[in-house]
Parts: structure tokens; sequence; C-alpha cells
């Protein structure tokens, strides 16, 4: 069974003639009878949704709406008729124009519906349309200058109140055109500028009426040059109230010939130099290579022309010249770009948890769009230059391959980068397995898996510093430490590895068992050597009660050092380090002695010589 939902519009005059729109359910090709208050009129289904119908004159009221099919009527629509409104015209827009007539109008105003006639003064409107109850678009006849009423007509009867400006012509004027001046084949977009333009009918640039024109409005016009021999003279604009000239165009020369051009091709950083020929180059202001301009370029004649390419992203396009006659194109160039090219990577291997910092060497890096080692995308690179990339590898399984670089026209491989699964460290041995426990004692630790060392222990104690030279040394300082035997420890991203043992040992009182020589002058300088025990730290050595001039711990049992200047005297050596001094035990002690006279340098038995 049919039904309605809407009908639009929901009113209209009593004279009838109202397009009406149903909207509704179930129309399909079964409505047998549309009843406009009882009234049965013409219809026409357009979809199982829409039946569109014209209203039969009625007086006025509201009349129900039946839809009438085989399984049913509807009558749930309504319709009213109203009263006819006499027109009222509130505006016309615009409210001037030509007395040659054609000015779109638009008039504004109220009872409209229905209106069988436009005029304005006493002529008909060309044509007019009724929009709306409220609008009417109407075309302006022709007419003698002067201001005319307008008015709408309806059953109901004729407005009042709407008026229209015929206005005379305005001899046009040409002020200007722009550009000034074109190829002698036509085909130049112009502008004319001035006033009277509108109502134009014909247009002509030095002389040769041109090829089309649009009136943009009584101040300017738009046209298209036609061809033309060289010629130069001024613009023309006629319209119905005479023709005026102004301005002046120059039909050039014809545009540029480009027949071909070598090299066709070059890298996208420019610089190529490339030789153009053709036709018309004389006063050439541009040239540009597959859309590119060109970074400079020579007209060596008519007929050729020196250009050197500027950089430009990878692209293929025709070569292009604007001279005095316009632009030509013609030939072909492309931008080629650099296949990347990939020698080396440092470090060749990293471990699988990523975050390894490799430097990529090669060339091409211009525009790298990715970047992948082994096989796994880095992740994040920066392109330090055409010929290096810094990047972080991404974690990945233990795997080995080429490093791929891609850029926007290509990619390229090269050098090996390998994976390596993560390796415990492990201590193999110690060369130092014992020291004071002042700490200081340097440590060579060997054994394998200690690249990324983070840590290295003594039992609790972190090393006062260390270095990791290659994967199976590490050198460490020992810090200060209580007396005892200790673990060293290491420490990796992979895990801890515990070996070697170290004895921190108590500082021992020096002792002094010997001096070799015994002896030696009071000026000083004698070279003397010391043996004992507990020498390593000693920080003073006096001999005879005589700091040494300097001295030299050679290990914890011996030093060596040098006299200083004494008067004769006779006394132990005395050593001190942190846990005190200590002369000689038992040792005879040291002896300074004055230099011997001339009697008693002389042999036994021998007596002295006279003096002369």
């Amino acid at each position: 069974m049919p039904g309605i939902t809407a009908v639009v519009p929901p009113s209209g005059p009593t004279t009838g003639g109202t397009t009406v729109t149903i909207v509704g359910t179930g129309f399909g090709t079964s409505i047998s009878k549309v009843l406009f208050g009882g009234i049965s009129v013409p219809f026409t289904v357009l979809n199982g949704t829409t039946i569109t119908l014209k209203t039969p004159p009625r007086t006025p009221g509201t009349v129900q709406i039946s839809l009438v099919a085989p399984s049913g009527t509807d009558t749930g629509g309504h319709f009213d008729y109203l009263t006819p409104v006499t027109p009222a015209v509130t505006a016309v827009q615009p409210p001037t124009g030509p007395t040659t007539g054609g000015t779109q109008l638009t008039i504004t105003g109220h009872g409209f519906t229905g209106t069988t006639a436009v005029t304005i003064g006493n002529l008909p409107a060309t044509t007019f349309t009724v929009t709306t109850d409220t609008t009417i678009l109407a075309t302006a006849p022709a007419q003698a200058a002067g201001t005319v009423s307008v008015r709408a007509t309806t059953s109901a009867g004729s407005s009042t109140g709407g008026s229209f400006t015929y206005l005379a012509p305005v001899l046009p004027t040409v002020t200007g055109i722009s550009p000034s001046s074109g190829p002698t084949r036509g085909g130049a977009l112009v502008t004319i500028t001035g006033s009277g333009f509108t109502g134009a009918t014909a247009v002509a640039i030095a002389g040769v009426p041109v090829a089309s024109f649009t009136v943009l409005g009584a101040t300017a016009i738009s046209a298209v040059t036609a061809a033309s021999g060289p010629a130069s003279g001024p613009v023309t604009v006629t319209t119905s109230a005479g023709t005026a000239a102004g301005g002046a165009f120059a039909y050039l020369a014809p545009s540029p010939v480009i027949s071909a051009n070598s090299p066709s091709t070059g890298p996208i950083q420019g610089g190529t130099n490339v030789t153009v020929t053709g036709s018309g180059f004389t006063g050439t202001t541009a040239v540009s290579m597959a859309g590119v301009p060109v970074a400079d370029f020579t007209a060596l004649s008519d007929t050729t022309l020196d250009v050197v390419t500027a950089s430009s992203p990878p692209v293929s396009g025709p070569v292009a010249v604007s001279a005095q006659g316009g632009t030509g194109t013609g030939g072909g160039y492309t931008y080629l770009a650099e296949p990347p090219l990939v020698t080396g990577v440092l470090p060749s291997s990293g471990p699988t948890g990523g975050g390894t910092a490799v430097t990529i060497t090669g060339s091409g890096f211009t525009d790298v769009t990715a970047v992948a080692v082994a096989g796994v995308p880095v992740a994040s690179f920066t392109v330090l230059d055409a010929t290096a990339i810094s990047a972080l590898t991404a974690a990945s399984g233990p795997v080995s391959g080429p490093v791929s670089v891609a850029t926007a026209g290509d990619s390229g491989f090269g050098g090996q980068f390998s994976y390596l699964a993560p390796v415990l460290p492990v201590i193999t041995a110690v060369d130092a397995p014992s020291g004071p426990t002042s700490g200081g004692t340097q440590v060579v630790i060997t054994g394998s898996g200690f690249t990324g060392t983070t840590a290295v222990l003594f039992g609790d104690t972190p090393a006062d510093g260390f270095f990791v030279p290659a994967d199976t040394t590490i050198v460490a300082t020992t810090p200060a430490h209580p007396a005892a035997t200790v673990t060293i420890a290491v420490t990796t991203p992979t895990g801890t590895a515990s070996g070697a043992g170290f004895d921190y040992l108590a500082p021992l009182v020096p002792t002094v068992a010997g001096v070799a020589p015994g002896t030696g002058p009071t000026g000083g300088a004698t070279l003397v050597t010391i043996t004992g025990s507990g020498f390593t730290g000693a920080s003073a050595v006096t001999i005879a009660g005589v700091p040494a001039a300097n001295f030299t711990v050679v290990d914890d049992t011996t030093i060596s050092a040098v006299t200083a200047q004494s008067p004769p005297a006779t006394g132990p050596v005395t050593v001190t380090t942190a846990q005190g001094a200590r002369p000689p035990a038992a040792s005879s002690p040291i002896a300074r002695r004055n230099p011997r006279s001339p009697a008693s340098n002389r042999p036994p038995g021998r007596p002295a010589a006279a003096p002369c």
C-alpha cells in the first residue's frame, strides 16, 4: 500500500499550475490515480518514492491528496490553495544597463508565482524565469536612454515599484595593453585596459583583428592575438558608440625552434655543458632543461646556444628557449641520479641487540631513502655527505650480509656486516696477582668477551680506572682495599664473569740490608745500590744523614741512589716509606771522606816531592 510522507511545495495559488513533488513509499507502477481534493489529476511516477504533478485550479483552502493503488488508498497528503497576491517589485539589480539591451536582471519582491509577463518600460523582457515567489531573472530589451519601470504581471494583477535606467553608449578609450609584444604566429594572451568596453563588438591589434576576445568589464578586455607578419600598431576597440585606438603592440619574429641538444643526459649535480641548436635564438632571455632553469647560457649565434646545467632531482623533459619571439621547446634532457655505491662499513660487526654505531662509506649518497645492514633496516641514519652515512644498527638475529643504501632513483650494495650473538666475558689470567692495599697497581686482565665492558670490580670495589684495548684484554688500576684476597669481576652487557683473584698485601716496614759502595767523596754524585726489602713506595732516602740527590726504586728489594754533597761524615742509610724508616741492620756505615793531599796519595816508602 502506498504511503505519503511529504508534499513539496505544500501550498500554491488558486490558479493552479504549481509543480508539486509527492514523496513517500510503495509508489512503483501500481498507482492508478492521484486525487487532488477528489479531482483526478495527471501525474508521473518517477520511481518507487517520488511522484510529480501540476495542481488543478481550486478555490482557497486545504485539500486532501489521495494515492489510489490496487493495494489500497493513502490519504495522508495535503495542499493549501492560497488566494492570489498582487505582485510587488522591491529591487532590480543591476539598476542600470546599456540602451542596446541584453542586461541580465535579478528582480526581487513577492507574489511572483504564476507570473505571465515581465515588462521593462513599455517592452516585454527578452526572456524571464520565475525562480521563486520572490525572485525573477529577466533579460532587458533594447530601449532609448532613460529610467523606466519594471513590472511583473500575474493573475492577481501587475506590480509597481521597480525601475531600471538605460544608459547612452559611451565612446570607448584604450589606455594600455599587456604584454605589448608577441610572436607573429599569434596565440598571445593579452589584456587591454581602458573604459567604455561594455558591448564591444570588435578588437584589433596592430591592424589585425584578434582571434578571440572576452569583455571582462567596462575597463578590461582579454584577447588572443591572431597570426600576422612583423608589425607594430595601436589597439582598437569598437562598440556601438564608436571605435577608439590606444596603446601599442608589436608582432615579433618567430619564436625559437629547437632542433637538437647534445648531450641529452647529465648528472643531477649539474655543471654539464650542453650545445643547443635550432633557430630564433637572437635575444634569448631564458633557457631551461627538463623544466629546470640552466645555471648559465650564451647565445653563440641565432642558431646555437652554449648552456651549463644547474642541479636538479632526477627528471626528464624538453629544452625550452625564450627569446624576443616567444618560447620554443624541443629536444630533450634527462637528469640522471648517480647510483649509490657502498665500499665499506666500520665496524664490520656488532651485537644482535643492535645499537652499534657504524660508518658507511661509498659514493652517490644523495637523497638517501633507506639503509639496511645485513638485510635489517637500521634504527636511524644520517647522511654526512655524498660519500658517508652514519647509522645505528637495529636488533637482529645472528646474521651476516652486505650493507644496502637506497636513493630516490636506485640502490647499491657493498661491504659486509655481521650480527654477533651475545658472548659472556671469560677471565683466564691476570699479570699482577698481588699489590699493596693502597691500590694503584696496574693489572692486565686477559680472557675473552670484554668488548663493551661496563665495570671491573676488585672484590666489591670498582677499579680506579680501566680501558679495553681489545676483546681479550682489559687494563685496570686497583683501588685501595684492606689486606685480603679478592675476586676480580668483569661486567659487560651480556653478563658478569668472575675469575682470577688478587692479593692485597699489607705494607712492610722497609729493611736496609746493605749499601755498595760503602764510601764516597764529599762532593757527592756517587752512585750507590741499596738492598733490603719493603722498598715499594719509598718516599725518602738519606745517606749518612744527608738526603740523596735522587733515587729510583728498582723493585721492592733494591734502590739506586746518587749521593749529595756533604762534609766528611759517617752514618747509616735510611729508607722511608708510608710504614716508616729503617737504617741498615748490621752493615758498616757509609763514610764520606776528603780528597787526599799529595802526601797521602804517594806510595808507601816514597818521600814527598820537594817544592820547586
